[in-house]
C-alpha cells in the first residue's frame, strides 16, 4: 500500500516540503515503535521523505467500522475485536506513543488479529490528557453510531485496563465527555435564550 502526502497549495512550497517530510518520516517511526510494543501494525517497507510516501504492508481483510456496520447488536466479535483496541491504545501510551485518529476507519480486522494503521496525526507525549483523548476519539465514533455502544465502550475500556493503562486515562476520558456535555447543555440554553426586553 503506497502513501502519499500530497502538496497543499495554500501554504509556502518550501514549509510544505518540510511538513510533508517530516510527517512521512514521523509515521513511519510510529509504526515501527507500535509493532516493537507488541501492537500489530503493518510493516513499513519504504520511506521516501522527498516524495513523502510511505510504502507499507496491507494488513486485515477490513476495515473494523465495515464489521460494526455489517454484525448485529450483541455479537460478540464487536466486543472482542474494540476490548483488542482498547489494549493497543493501552501498550501505546505506555510507550509514550499517541496514534492521533483511532477511529474504527484505522482499525483493520483479520482472521485473527486486530491492527491499528495510519499513524499520520500521531506523536509521542506521556501527557494523560492526550492518551485520554485518544481513547475518547475511539469511544466517540461508537455512541450513536451503534445500538449497543455503551456495552462497547466498556469492552474498550476494559481492554484499555486489562492491558495495564493507566487509570488517571480512563477517569480522564470520563472528564472530557462531561466537559463535552455540560458544552452541549450550555450551547442548548444559548439557543433558547430569553426574547424579553427591558
Amino acid at each position: 500500500v503506497h502513501k502519499r502526502r500530497v502538496p497543499k497549495g495554500y501554504r509556502h512550497e518550501r514549509v510544505d516540503a518540510h511538513l510533508r517530510r517530516d510527517r512521512t518520516v514521523l509515521e513511519a517511526r510510529l509504526t515501527a515503535a507500535a509493532r516493537r510494543e507488541g501492537v500489530p501494525t503493518p510493516v513499513v517497507h519504504g520511506v521516501d521523505p522527498v516524495e513523502a510516501t510511505l510504502t507499507v504492508e496491507h494488513v486485515g481483510r477490513r476495515e473494523l467500522r465495515a464489521l460494526l456496520e455489517t454484525t448485529s447488536e450483541g455479537d460478540d466479535e464487536r466486543a472482542a475485536r474494540l476490548r483488542t483496541v482498547g489494549g493497543h491504545l493501552a501498550r501505546l501510551h505506555a510507550a509514550g506513543v499517541v496514534h492521533g485518529d483511532p477511529t474504527p476507519r484505522n482499525v483493520r480486522v483479520g482472521p485473527e488479529r486486530t491492527y491499528l494503521v495510519d499513524f499520520g496525526l500521531g506523536y509521542h507525549t506521556d501527557d494523560v490528557e492526550d492518551h485520554a483523548m485518544d481513547v475518547h476519539v475511539l469511544e466517540g465514533c461508537l455512541v450513536g453510531t451503534t445500538a449497543d455502544a455503551d456495552a462497547l465502550v466498556e469492552a474498550v475500556e476494559s481492554g484499555y485496563r486489562e492491558a495495564g493503562g493507566q487509570a488517571a486515562t480512563v477517569e480522564q476520558v470520563g472528564a472530557i465527555e462531561r466537559r463535552g456535555r455540560y458544552r452541549e447543555r450550555d450551547e442548548a440554553g444559548e439557543d433558547q435564550g430569553d426574547d424579553t426586553t427591558v
